[in-house]
């Protein structure tokens, strides 16, 4: 970005474009983050015990945080299917009676 088309930009344009800018970078630091894992767990695989996984070997934070928001939204998703699961078989019910 020129100097010119930062100063051409509204303060909440600009702040876009850093937040973009961030998680860009955030994400390439992942994936060496990611591809270092696997090196190690390569190097390392003939000297590990069976069941042994990857992020066995290095965690990541960021890992666990996706995993709390899936287990989130499975546990959304399963009560929602349970209701209506109750109410097609509750019409049943009714449609017998």
């Amino acid at each position: 970005m020129t100097f010119k088309e930062m100063y051409n930009l509204t303060p909440r344009s600009f702040f876009n474009a850093v937040n973009g800018n961030r998680k860009k970078e955030d994400a390439f630091s992942k994936e060496r983050w990611v591809m270092t894992r696997e090196l190690m767990f390569s190097i390392l695989s003939p000297y590990l015990e069976k069941g042994i996984e990857k992020q066995d070997i290095l965690p990541f934070e960021w890992e666990k945080k996706e995993l709390e928001k899936l287990s989130a939204k499975k546990a959304v998703q399963i009560q929602a299917d349970l209701e209506k699961t109750k109410e097609f078989w509750e019409r049943q019910d009714n449609a017998q009676n």
